[in-house]
């Protein structure tokens, strides 16, 4: 599996990535234009755009992608899209909105499964951020949006449906994780979780 990495230096210095496997790839928060990555994705076929939470910061570059696949959210992501105050684009008087169909969209949940190529990635559901906040675990790659960053760091949960309970909850729930999975989070650089459990919990 090869991963590709982009950012958004002019959007909340976002990251997005693209997994590659078998001349198939994956899109997984679409905030930099399609045209920037098409070196990497010639003739190799999209499997759809994953979307790991709806802010605005994560899909501002999503139009540039329709036209390569479905994109796969968490169905309380779906309404947040046409939405400026629940997408958290209205707070910098930016108002940024997507009207997706329904023939447009699949929506996951917790244990559902993505394929690209040869690898199959679980859906998993962190709460806290949002509402709608899901990750996706390959077997030694953890692609995880807004929930947690590099230096023991959490996404803030003082946004619309964001909560402190929840995140609490979700990150008990990570504890159950292996420890050597690499995380690649929605802003900043690669880390191990292992890193990241030294410093929240110990």
């Amino acid at each position: 599996m090869e991963i590709k990495k982009y950012t958004n230096e002019n959007v909340g210095f976002g990251n997005m990535y693209i997994i590659i496997s078998n001349d198939e790839f994956l899109v997984i928060d679409p905030c930099v234009k399609a045209k920037v990555a098409m070196p990497d994705i010639k003739n190799k076929k999209c499997m759809g755009i994953f979307l790991t939470h709806a802010h605005f910061d994560h899909f501002c570059a999503i139009e540039s992608w329709l036209g390569f696949g479905k994109i796969f959210l968490h169905q309380n992501a779906y309404l947040k899209l046409q939405d400026a105050t629940e997408n958290a684009s209205a707070l910098f008087d930016l108002h940024t909105s997507i009207d997706l169909t329904e023939n447009q969209v699949v929506f996951v949940e917790e244990n559902m499964t993505v394929k690209v190529g040869n690898e199959k990635g679980k859906v998993m559901e962190f709460f806290g951020h949002t509402d709608c906040s899901i990750a996706l675990l390959f077997d030694n790659d953890f692609f995880c949006g807004d929930f947690i960053f590099e230096n023991g760091n959490i996404g803030r949960y003082d946004l619309p449906t964001g909560s402190a309970f929840l995140m609490r909850n979700s990150l008990r729930k990570l504890k159950s994780l292996d420890e050597n999975i690499t995380v690649h989070a929605g802003h900043g650089k690669d880390f191990l979780l292992k890193d990241f459990n030294k410093i929240l919990f110990y």
